[in-house]
Order: structure tokens, then sequence, then C-alpha cells
């Protein structure tokens, strides 16, 4: 009889362990992963001239999340002509206002719970304009090119991109130099003339020449 209880008291032992472990694993697999940040963007009427565009922002435990006082804070206007702000990670949803340093000002944008781009519509009042949804541009991204040592050749194929396009870089040695490959943060990317990759991200490149110590063969 003890031989018997103490079988049902390892069975029952296993049993718990058994569900302990899988319930460690589903809560791992279940982990619900962070949402990214909300970044809001304006792209201001022409006839404000080069007055920047000023957030107003508002959430419901913060009535004055954004600034101090109105009209809140200047955001910068970036190359494709609209100007954002992105939150901190941890604001899930968020109220907007948009104004010229506080006057014409958009009306109340509420409930934002994504990256969302606007552009003027139309006056609702004389200081009032209501706001349209558009399309994001792609953000633009720098490809940087230089040479080492900087008298071994010439790089071509550096400026700004649109993310998802493609660039090319070239190099091409100059007499007595060979080149040796394409390096970025010290690492090899490429061992070709030409580079071919597409945009993702800033990419700071260096194309590397030696000096070419092979012996001169005459014809």
């Amino acid at each position: 009889m003890k031989k018997l209880r103490l079988f049902n008291a390892l069975i029952f032992a296993c049993l718990l362990l058994t569900t302990n472990i899988w319930g460690q694993q589903n809560f791992q697999v279940n982990k619900t992963p962070e949402s990214s940040a909300i970044t809001v963007s304006f792209k201001k009427p022409a006839d404000w001239g080069d007055s920047p565009v000023y957030l107003w922002a508002w959430t419901d435990d913060n009535p004055q999340f954004l600034g101090e006082d109105w009209p809140g804070i200047p955001i910068s206007e970036g190359e494709n002509g609209f100007s954002s702000y992105t939150f901190d990670s941890s604001v899930k949803i968020v109220n907007i206002i948009f104004s010229k340093d506080g006057s014409p000002q958009s009306t109340n944008i509420t409930n934002v719970v994504k990256s969302t781009c606007y552009e003027f519509d139309a006056y609702v009042s004389e200081n009032t304009f209501s706001v349209k949804t558009v399309d994001c541009p792609a953000p633009s991204y720098t490809v940087s090119v230089s040479a080492n040592p900087a008298e071994g050749g010439t790089v071509t194929g550096g400026g700004s991109y649109e993310s998802g396009t493609s660039c090319t870089v070239t190099a091409i040695a100059y007499g007595g130099y060979i080149f040796t490959g394409w390096t970025e943060n010290n690492e090899v990317v490429s061992t070709e003339l030409s580079y071919t990759f597409t945009v993702e991200k800033d990419r700071t490149l260096t194309a590397n020449f030696e000096e070419d110590d092979s012996p001169f063969i005459p014809i």
C-alpha cells in the first residue's frame, strides 16, 4: 500500500511540474511585443512662408502634455516638406493641434493611435482650418562616400536617397593605385568597383586603395 501511495505521489508531482513548464512556455509565447512610437507630420501651406509649424498635444491624463504654454513647441521641417514629431513609445493615444505660432490653428485632431501625415484642407473659420490625412512620403537617407587614401582614387554615387530605392557607388583608382574594396565601419561590404544596394538607412562607405607594387612589364 505504501508503495502505491508513493507511486501516486510521484505521478502527481510530475503532473504539477509539467503544468508549470507548459505554463511558462505559454507565457513567453503570448508576451505582447512593444508597439512602435507615434509620429505625427504636417505639411504647412505655402503662404506660411518660413514660419515653423507648432505642435500642441495632450492626453486624457495630461492636458498640457507637450509644452508649458500654448501654442506648444515648434517642430522641425524635413526635406520632404513635412514637419514631424515622434512621441515617446509609452504614448499610445494622443490629441494634437497644428498651428502657425498659435494662429491660424487646426481643429482638434483627437485619438491619434498611429503614425499619420496631415495636410491643410480648408478654413472652417477665420483662424481655424481642417486637415486631411495623406500618404506619408518615404523617408530619405544619406549615402556618404570617401576614398582612402584620398590620392588613391575617386568615388561617385553619394547623396540623398529615398528609402527603398537603389544606389550604386563606384570607385575608380588613380594611376599607381589599385582598388581593394568597399568598407563600412571597418568591415568589407563589397570587393567590386561598383557596389549596388537598397537604401534603408544612412550609409558611410569608404573605397579603399593601395599602391600598386606589381612590377612594370613593357609590351
